[in-house]
């Protein structure tokens, strides 16, 4: 029932320190080479209730989807570079003969 629960209304991170502490950075710096280079899903979002500037916002559904892409890319890069080995190791041989 409560994972039911955190569909509906995920984890919300508001600031950066607070989407840096969910991820295990230590600085800002991480956060935003990921989100340049890696499309890291954070963007600027008024916090409720909390003044007139805009705040870095990131949910919990938005990191969980963002992980499971880049496992689901390092894995097809993991396996491309296995087979362009193997091919590599076939050609070896065959000069070798």
């Amino acid at each position: 029932m409560v994972q039911n629960w955190r569909i509906i209304c995920p984890v919300e991170y508001y600031g950066i320190p607070a989407i840096c502490e969910r991820m295990g950075w230590r600085t800002a710096k991480p956060l935003y080479h990921h989100k340049r280079r890696y499309s890291f899903p954070a963007f600027l979002r008024f916090a409720p209730r909390q003044g007139t500037r805009p705040k870095m916002y990131s949910n919990e559904q938005l990191i969980l989807a963002w992980e499971v892409q880049q496992v689901r890319l390092e894995r097809e890069r993991v396996i491309a570079r296995q087979e362009e080995r193997g091919w590599q190791k076939q050609a070896l041989l065959s000069r070798r003969r």
